[in-house]
């Protein structure tokens, strides 16, 4: 049996193949003249596979080289270093954010630990942003609505409210902020130098985590409070000096004591306005005469800030009111009988 390979490239064809099978080349038959030249076609064969295989093994080699030595995503490696061991976390939250295309992802410690997390996570750019936010809100209820805060709790009901949607806002785009926070400081680190490995240095040493950034958060809002009250020290200031304060005729019970034991119920507001005084008004229910009935009662203070003095200057029952020094004391002399 005589044994044919194609001269083109070299796969074996059978004997009365007019094509080879694997390239399309046209079979010329040439008779061997021995089987020396037998050997010779097969050694010439065996050299075309072992040059054709090792052709193929440089090419897998060259690509496995190429993959080997693919830089990693530096920004990646940067942003690792800047957020420390919590990198993973905050990893998976970013690639559902930009898979879903959302605003958040949901943060739990930011919506209990609130500017305290922004503070522990470094981000005092944003904690000063926030406390300026509630600065302006506070300065808008005071002056521009004419808000009286509240004297009957420690913390304010609306400023309750705002913490409470403070807290809801943190948590639902607090990864959101923290990725634009690591993006931004990244872009900056990548300036201060060229080195790669001295970057990575820097971001780690910028980045990670502070407890001293949870004391720089309660600093910023001790600060807060402080401009809170000086921008509305009246509204309160002025209402504490009325209820703090005791008649000259009745100086064993303070202006509060006397009205809490005798109105059946009762709320205090700042109501001056472009005056050279400062005027509260106190509102309740007053027993009748018999007991039978309750009645609407309001009574107005002017307080005189200079000389710390107050003045209960009308009394309104059910309507009808009452200034005269005979009728004030007559009320005075009912409500701390």
């Amino acid at each position: 049996m005589i044994t044919l390979y194609c001269s083109k490239c070299g796969n074996k064809v059978t004997e009365d193949a007019l094509f080879c099978s694997a390239c399309g080349e046209k079979v010329i038959r040439i008779a061997a003249k021995n089987d020396e030249s037998n050997a010779r076609e097969d050694e010439k064969f065996e050299e075309i596979k072992a040059n054709k295989t090792s052709e193929e093994e440089v090419i897998v080699e060259s690509q496995s080289e190429d993959l080997s030595t693919e830089e990693p995503n530096q920004d990646e490696v940067l942003a690792e270093a800047y957020v420390g061991s919590k990198y993973p976390y905050y990893k998976e939250k970013w690639v559902k954010m930009d898979e879903t295309g959302s605003g958040g992802a949901g943060n739990i410690a930011a919506f209990f630990l609130g500017v305290f997390w922004l503070g522990y996570r470094k981000m005092y750019r944003e904690l000063l942003f926030i406390a300026l936010a509630f600065l302006l809100i506070d300065f808008l209820l005071v002056y521009v609505i004419n808000y009286q805060y509240s004297t009957e709790s420690f913390i304010d009901p609306v400023d309750s409210v705002i913490g409470l949607a403070a807290s809801i806002l943190m948590a639902i785009f607090g990864n959101k902020l923290y990725k634009s926070h690591v993006d931004r400081k990244i872009e900056k680190i990548k300036k201060e130098d060229s080195n790669f490995d001295e970057t990575i240095k820097i971001a780690k040493r910028k980045g990670g985590n502070r407890w001293l950034g949870v004391l720089i958060a309660l600093g910023v809002f001790l600060a807060y409070s402080f401009l809170t009250s000086y921008i509305a020290p009246s509204n309160l200031d002025a209402i504490y000096a009325v209820q703090g304060g005791a008649f000259y005729d009745y100086p064993e019970k303070t202006v509060e004591e006397a009205f809490d034991d005798f109105f059946l119920e009762g709320e205090w507001e700042y109501i001056s306005q472009n005056t050279p005084y400062d005027v509260v008004l106190f509102r309740g229910l007053a027993p009748s005469k018999d007991g039978l009935d309750e009645l609407d009662v309001e009574v107005k203070f002017i307080l005189d800030p200079d000389n710390k003095s107050f003045e209960l200057t009308e009394v309104i029952i059910e309507g009808k009111s009452y200034t005269s020094d005979e009728d004030i004391n007559e009320f005075l002399e009912i409500v701390y009988e």
